[in-house]
């Protein structure tokens, strides 16, 4: 789910996830992610989340891979 205030570029891949508030740049890829707010992601940055039903916020770069946990 796309929420309001969202820049999702080009190859973006959303398995599973709420978005809001974000900015994702180009190729990346997110699965199963509940919640995610306010938050800026890289290029090609692959995000996931474990067992994790509170809102998260990242900041990450270009290339980087990031799994919340509990």
């Amino acid at each position: 789910i796309i929420g309001p205030d969202v820049s999702v570029g080009e190859n973006c891949v959303l398995n599973g996830a709420r978005v809001a508030e974000s900015i994702l740049l180009e190729g990346v890829t997110a699965h199963s992610i509940p919640d995610l707010r306010r938050s800026i992601v890289g290029r090609f940055a692959d995000l996931s989340v474990a067992d994790h039903a509170q809102p998260c916020r990242l900041i990450v770069g270009d290339h980087a891979r990031a799994e919340v946990t509990p």
